[in-house]
């Protein structure tokens, strides 16, 4: 008969925490594939409505959104993200606290 110990709370807990990152994981992309198509679709919101009157606008409006996150994080979130990745494993930087 086999005694249970401390030494199976390890594999146990790894388990749990697998399954719950998959389905927190799942749960994400089926809600970010209903934002996705209700944004393709428009609510009746002014956003919406804007977006459709004035599309140039509206990714003027993105685009500057996007160059003031860059500003903001110094940089931090241009880019694919390999080096910073890279620079934060092999221990040569930091990255801000945004």
């Amino acid at each position: 008969m086999q005694r249970l110990d401390w030494s199976l709370f390890g594999p146990g807990l790894a388990v749990t925490v697998t399954v719950t990152v998959t389905v927190a994981s799942g749960l994400a992309g089926g809600l970010f594939a209903r934002l996705m198509v209700v944004s393709v679709g428009g609510l009746g919101d002014r956003v919406s409505r804007f977006r459709r009157f004035w599309p140039l606008l509206f990714a003027g409006g993105c685009g500057l959104a996007v160059a003031v996150i860059g500003l903001a994080t110094g940089g931090a979130t241009g880019g694919a993200g390999y080096a910073p990745t890279r620079a934060l494993l092999e221990g040569q930087s930091e990255l801000p606290g945004v």
